[in-house]
């Protein structure tokens, strides 16, 4: 197997729920996202499962992700600074 294959293998299917919980969502709101081809997943039967990695790298390109957050936060605060 090649290490694409194995990683593929090997990778934690998550629920909308868990991504939900992770993402501090809705898992309904995960659901729209998943059927916008927003965040990457498979239905398997009727249920949504989510790769870990799709995951990740959902995150490291959506401004949203806690790292952006914080570093917009920051940001507003230097500003706020100014205005003192």
């Amino acid at each position: 197997m090649t290490q694409t294959t194995t990683q593929l293998l090997t990778s934690r299917l998550l629920t909308p729920a868990e991504v939900a919980g992770h993402l501090r969502v809705t898992p309904r709101v995960v659901v729209e996202m998943l059927r916008a081809g927003k965040l990457a997943g498979v239905k398997v039967g009727r249920a949504w499962r989510i790769r870990e990695d799709a995951l990740a790298a959902y995150e490291s390109g959506h401004p949203k992700s806690d790292r952006h957050r914080d570093n917009f936060l920051a940001g507003c605060r230097d500003l706020a600074g100014l205005y003192t």
